[in-house]
């Protein structure tokens, strides 16, 4: 009797902490539960009777309930201390939620949405672990250029006295004579049609990768418009019939750094490899690539990224299948780069460029096709020129270069800070130390005035913003280019100054400005006359929108 007496007041003090915690307050909310609480007593004392449960289960069970109210009761009251301010409401109508979404929307600021979405596409929200670690180390870039380009050209087409003058006197389309193994000097179609002015668009398209392989090397492909034999010229004219644009491999290489990311102390590259060199387009045109292995080897100094360095390269120029005397460029340079405060930079370099058997050898009478192999595979115009194919018809030509080249090159490049624009002056200077003017008249050329013509220089004046690439940058500059016909190798140097070649001289401005970021507009305007050669002036606008990625 005594434990049922116990069992019904644990009971009914667990009851009554359940009813408390439920918060029924009203009447006949507290009837119920006097109810409920009347017939768990009931059933306990029932299920002790008949030996169901014990008298110590019984008692666990409510201890049990007893701990789990207390417990239930005491997060109650917390969230009550909490909320006792707030404002329940039940039920939000569509279109309040409609206004409240509006007024959010146009709060939001497109930085910060641009912000979340650069996070997203860095740590690749969504998709973890859906790419290969090794694509993190891949990088896109390229750029897409429209030019309109109107020539103006003043000389007669073909001169009355050409015959009589010889090759070496007349505008020849040397390029063309090669091209076609020889062909009749009294066809006209040899000629350079230079009277008629030329209104032409053109594009360039370059496109690339860049995948870093391993730590410290890299490997780089490129693609790039353009007639895939022309070296020094991505161009595509617009207006062929609706044809397909040629596109080629234009850089192929493998890249490796050694040493700090910064200013590593060796690089090397091997492939198809953009121009190692410190130069202008006095010496190379800016779209030449070398086919072979470069290595430059730097020396830093001072707090800055300031180094000395040496620069060495071996490019294969023609490989003959048939012959050990394959067309080879060997290049050196030895230079300085000092950077100092506020950006200011100074570039020093001094550069020699051998190359070996390039120049012509005439062919015998009795096997008039076994040096033919020394002509040029590529030429533009301006270097002195002699005919190798001796053979025994006197009509045909096949036109090949009559010096040898070993050029020495010295480059300076300045660039000072004013305010937030930059200064910058550049001067080049090249002179041909391999031009022997007695074998060249011993096989035959014949010079304008007897005397050797081997030295080229140029200057440039720019300023501008100091940054470009983004929008409102602009750079303006303003240069002079003398350049004489055996100075260097006309295959290899500016397209556009006096439309390629050597064997000119003249001005050229151009100004640059970047209306959107990456995206830019550029005016040149390039005035040319000739040196020595047939008189020719040209004078070229070019106009540029140029994107790039």
């Amino acid at each position: 009797m005594r434990n049922r007496t116990a069992l019904r007041v644990i009971v009914a003090t667990v009851l009554a902490c359940a009813a408390h915690n439920t918060a029924l307050a009203q009447t006949n909310e507290a009837q119920s539960l006097q109810e409920l609480r009347n017939t768990v007593i009931n059933l306990l004392d029932g299920l002790v009777k008949r030996g169901v449960i014990t008298q110590d289960q019984a008692q666990a069970m409510v201890a049990d309930a007893q701990s789990k109210a207390a417990a239930d009761a005491k997060a109650k009251a917390d969230v009550d201390a909490l909320e006792k301010d707030a404002v329940r409401v039940t039920h939000v109508p569509q279109i309040v939620r409609d206004e409240i979404s509006k007024q959010i929307r146009a709060e939001l600021k497109p930085e910060v949405t641009k912000e979340v979405i650069a996070q997203a596409k860095e740590e690749k929200w969504g998709v973890p672990a859906a790419l290969p670690e090794w694509l993190d180390g891949i990088r896109l870039f390229g750029d897409l250029r429209v030019r309109t380009q109107r020539d103006d050209q003043d000389m007669p087409n073909v001169p009355a006295d050409c015959q009589a003058l010889g090759p070496d006197r007349c505008l020849f389309d040397f390029q063309a004579i090669n091209e076609a193994g020889g062909i009749s000097v009294n066809d006209e179609g040899i000629y350079r049609h230079v009277t008629p002015d030329r209104l032409r668009a053109r594009i360039r398209l370059r496109a690339g990768l860049e995948a870093q392989v391993s730590d410290g090397v890299s490997a780089v492909v490129r693609l790039a418009s353009g007639n895939s034999g022309d070296p020094v010229s991505t161009n595509q004219t617009l207006g062929q019939g609706g044809g397909r644009f040629e596109i080629a491999i234009d850089q192929a290489y493998l890249r490796f750094d050694a040493g700090d990311a910064s200013l590593p102390w060796m690089t090397v590259l091997a492939g198809r490899n953009p121009n190692p060199f410190v130069s202008t387009d006095l010496v190379w045109d800016p779209d030449l690539n070398f086919d072979g292995l470069a290595s430059t080897w730097r020396l830093g100094f001072g707090s800055s990224p300031s180094n000395a360095f040496l620069t060495l390269g071996a490019f294969p120029l023609q490989e003959i299948e048939l012959s050990s005397n394959d067309k080879w460029l060997y290049g050196g340079q030895l230079g300085m780069d000092w950077s100092w405060a506020d950006r200011a930079r100074v570039k020093l370099a001094a550069a020699y460029y051998y190359f070996d058997h390039i120049n012509g050898v005439r062919n015998p009478v009795l096997d008039s096709e076994l040096f033919d192999y020394t002509a040029q595979k590529f030429m533009q115009k301006g270097n002195t020129l002699f005919d190798i194919r001796n053979d025994l018809d006197p009509n045909t030509y096949l036109f090949a270069l009559a010096a040898e080249y070993q050029l020495a090159n010295a480059t300076a490049m300045l660039e000072l800070p004013l305010g937030g624009y930059k200064l910058s002056l550049t001067a080049d200077y090249v002179r041909n130390l391999g031009y022997d003017e007695q074998q060249v008249l011993a096989l035959g050329a014949r010079t304008t005035d007897g005397r050797e013509r081997t030295t080229g220089y140029s200057a440039e004046l720019g300023f501008g913003t100091a940054d470009v690439g983004k929008r409102g940058n602009w750079r303006a500059y303003l240069a002079y280019k003398h350049l004489e016909r055996d100075a260097v190798v006309d295959a290899f140097t500016d397209s556009d100054f006096n439309l390629g070649g050597t064997d000119a001289k003249g001005y050229v401005l151009r100004a640059e400005w970047w209306f959107r970021n990456r995206t830019s507009v550029a005016l040149r305007y390039l005035s040319t006359d000739s040196i020595d050669s047939v008189p020719v002036n040209v004078d070229v606008a070019m106009l540029d929108v140029i994107g790039s990625f």
